[in-house]
């Protein structure tokens, strides 16, 4: 038994999921597409658009999915404890607790940490989008849409020259001037037969460096901007999200988030699960060492890029 912390493995459990539930201020699931599988992998074939409403004429005219398709994996993911015997039982300060709050903390947190790190890689060789190209590409083309960018840069020195600002430390005005660069480069986007998307303004999700949060919050909490130079905020985001993952203080996102395809997929295999080895087991009898761990399987991955730009500020 755990002699002095009073836990069996039953009671870590409920430590565990406890802290678990209280997680509340995660964001990826603002940003992903759900989709659920019991077969490890799943093929996407309706990332081109749905056909525009037209006339009857000589009847209805169907329109099937996309020949292309791409397929997405889920992932295994663990995270485990060692802990001596002798540790626990003379555990008078509840350290497993804690260790074992802090790993729920972990499991509870990992799709943030993935969808920062495959957010911040988005440029880079190896992050495609379902048309083949780099997730932010400048080249984004099927069929009639001619070429399409959404990885934009922004030239303060030419756009916001009277500004006090530089790339990595921007200025209110030059955030407000720059979202309203993104907002209209999404407005215009076209579907494979040249047709506009037709994306309102709205549902928009900004994220950013951690170091530049609290300004952009700023620049979108503002209704007047004293620079004449600057016009209105169209469609102002509802929220500023901060990754730590992010490296570049120059840049910064604006997603789509309230339309049915997003700009991320969450193929959801396995939940999250607490499991331990204790004294009945093989190493908790011959060694005396006693393991806790979580797993889930599941995978978080690149969706609809017409829902996501980056803005680089140089």
């Amino acid at each position: 038994m755990i002699v002095s912390t009073g836990l069996n493995v039953s009671g870590l459990r409920s430590e565990f999921f406890a802290r678990l539930a209280a997680i509340t201020d995660v964001v990826w699931d603002r940003l992903t597409m759900r989709v659920p599988t019991t077969k490890g992998n799943e093929d996407f074939r309706h990332l081109d658009s749905v056909p525009q409403m037209r006339e009857w004429g000589t009847g209805r005219l169907g329109k099937g999915l996309a020949a292309e398709s791409y397929n997405i994996a889920t992932m295994r993911y663990e995270s485990t404890l060692e802990v001596d015997r002798l540790e626990i039982e003379r555990d008078q300060t509840g350290q497993l607790r804690i260790r074992v709050q802090e790993l729920a903390q972990r499991a509870g947190t990992h799709k943030d940490y993935l969808l920062g790190g495959l957010i911040k890689n988005g440029g880079s060789a190896g992050f495609t989008s379902p048309d083949g190209k780099i997730f932010f590409a400048t080249d984004h083309e099927r069929g009639a849409s001619g070429a399409q960018s959404n990885n934009l840069t922004f030239d303060i020195s030419t756009v916001m020259p009277a500004e006090p600002n530089t790339p990595t430390a921007p200025s209110i005005p030059t955030i407000r001037r720059a979202l309203s660069t993104a907002v209209a480069a999404m407005a215009m986007f076209k579907d494979e037969r040249g047709e506009p998307l037709r994306m309102s303004p709205s549902g928009l999700i900004v994220a950013c460096h951690p170091e530049n949060l609290q300004v952009f919050r700023d620049a979108l909490a503002a209704s007047i901007i004293a620079s004449t130079s600057v016009a209105p905020l169209v469609g102002r985001p509802t929220d500023v999200i901060a990754f730590p993952e992010f490296t570049d203080a120059a840049q910064f996102y604006v997603f789509k988030t309230n339309e049915p395809l997003m700009p991320f997929t969450f193929l959801d295999e396995a939940p999250i699960t607490f499991e331990a080895q204790e004294q009945n087991s093989e190493s908790g009898f011959m060694q005396e060492v006693y393991r806790y761990g979580v797993r889930a399987v599941y995978r978080i991955w690149l969706g609809d890029w017409h829902k996501a730009i980056r803005v680089t500020l140089t």
